[in-house]
């Protein structure tokens, strides 16, 4: 995409001390996200991408590294600045239920955003505001003096979400938003977040381990496996063209109701997630569960390049494919 980035990390790191070291949940990760796009982070648990999304909008400190926002350091942030960034920058949590104060209810949950920007003056004002956004979200004022136990997951889900909407921000990190959410919940909050990005402009960072639900929120897609970006490319290429081995297996995870390309899909199980303490000292991370890796592979590690215009990969053998969907390509060097 072209235009200026309204968020960019470069080479950002974020180490935790172990009791033998360092454990590196983010590890030199690059990127940028454009203003009105969604780009989404995906990959196993423990891959660092809650601690990547936390760490560009300053909830966690850096190790190393720089996030930008609006080409300011989101860590060196002060005064006034600091106070537009956080009015700005927004976020929903994974598990709506813990993210809710149980002693507050749903009117005074939407309302506290706009009391600390002083954007409502009379208590008028304060409720008129907290029923517009719970409407928007799809409850309404009759929901106001609910507190969070009262509702239903989906529905603290919605008051999450109309509590970022309240302050009028630019850019929200989603967090897992529909894993703690029965499935037959999840397409209603994804839709309602996508016609809210629509009618509001809103530029998004979602973060997800299903790649089939990345592919159809975002317009690009980071793929992270052990602290670092393996691929970034749009969401099209990343579906009908991706590169990196651990890009097929995580396509690979997902069932599909195709018993015989299901069975041509295992070629690409790679098997139980790594263990975020024991990854290799030197060489590409991912070597020691991929079939394709050489000696190059456990001794040097690739760099996040260039492959094709907007399609970063981080591979000494990317996949080639003949553009079918996941699981119907032959690999092809």
């Amino acid at each position: 995409m072209s235009g200026d980035a309204m968020f960019e990390a470069r080479e950002l790191s974020r180490h935790y001390s172990t009791g033998g070291g360092f454990l590196r949940a983010l590890d030199g990760v690059s990127f940028k996200i454009f203003k009105g796009e969604t780009l989404g982070v995906v990959g196993e648990s423990g891959c660092g991408k809650t601690t990547c999304g936390r760490t560009l909008i300053g909830l966690y400190g850096k190790t190393g590294g720089s996030a930008l926002y609006c080409d300011a350091d989101v860590h060196t942030l002060a005064g006034e600045e600091k106070r537009r960034f956080k009015k700005e920058v927004q976020m929903v949590f994974q598990d709506a239920y813990s993210a809710l104060d149980p002693r507050m209810t749903a009117g005074d949950i939407v309302s506290e955003g706009p009391d600390i920007h002083g954007l409502t003056r009379t208590r008028a004002e304060r409720a008129e505001r907290a029923v517009r956004y719970l409407e928007l979200v799809g409850l309404g004022g009759e929901h106001l003096g609910r507190y969070a136990h009262e509702f239903s997951g989906g529905q603290r889900q919605r008051v999450g979400i109309a509590r970022a909407l309240a302050v009028e921000p630019q850019f929200i990190l989603l967090d897992e938003p529909i894993s703690a959410l029965d499935v037959s919940i999840q397409a209603q909050i994804i839709n309602l977040l996508m016609d809210l990005q629509k009618r509001l402009g809103l530029t998004y960072m979602f973060i997800a381990h299903d790649l089939s639900v990345v592919r159809l929120v975002s317009d690009r897609i980071a793929v992270m496996y052990l602290g670092s970006v393996v691929e970034l490319a749009s969401s099209a290429e990343i579906y009908y063209n991706a590169l990196h081995p651990y890009t097929r297996a995580l396509y690979a995870s997902v069932p599909i109701p195709d018993p015989e390309l299901e069975m041509r899909r295992r070629a690409d199980v790679i098997g139980d997630a790594a263990d975020p303490g024991l990854r290799p000292e030197s060489g590409c991370k991912f070597a020691p569960r991929c079939k394709y890796a050489d000696g190059v592979c456990r001794r040097d590690a690739p760099p996040l390049i260039e492959s094709d215009e907007g399609h970063f990969i981080a591979c000494h053998y990317p996949i080639q494919n003949i553009g079918a969907a996941p699981g119907e390509r032959e690999m092809k060097f």
